[in-house]
């Protein structure tokens, strides 16, 4: 997203606001450095939300990697490079990324996680796309 992003955080200690406020103003104070600029980079103020249930966690799965998709800014999940889609698919290294845990909520109740994860994020995909919500860009 150009102007905002989407993070699901599991954190230990309920300091997550603490650590978003050094995150997003080490990045700006960096970007704005490099590109000669000055200000925010954000569009609004840091918001969050917490996710006690496991429903709830797959939803912000979903969204998380169809956002781009329904912003129009690309037309596939694994297109948009930024995203953790492409290391829960297996085609980047994992990172920093809780691949390994994220995976395991989709092989809870048997099967391959990654391949479960894969089914729901392409159900979604057809589903949008039925109705119209996403459109082929070429």
């Amino acid at each position: 997203m150009d102007n905002h992003l989407h993070a699901l955080v599991m954190t230990p200690q309920p300091n997550l606001a603490v650590g978003m406020q050094r995150l997003n103003g080490c990045y700006a104070q960096r970007f704005n450095a490099r590109h000669a600029r000055s200000g925010h980079l954000w569009q609004g103020r840091y918001h969050s939300e917490l996710v006690t249930r496991d429903a709830h966690l797959l939803e912000a799965i979903r969204y998380i990697a169809l956002n781009p998709l329904r912003a129009g800014l690309c037309d596939r999940p694994e297109m948009w490079r930024w995203s953790a889609h492409r290391a829960l698919v297996g085609l980047e290294p994992p990172g920093f990324l809780a691949v390994t845990e994220t995976l395991a909520h989709f092989a809870a109740n048997g099967g391959d996680g990654r391949e479960r994860y894969r089914a729901f994020i392409e159900t979604a995909v057809d589903l949008d796309r039925r109705h119209g919500l996403l459109e082929r860009n070429g």
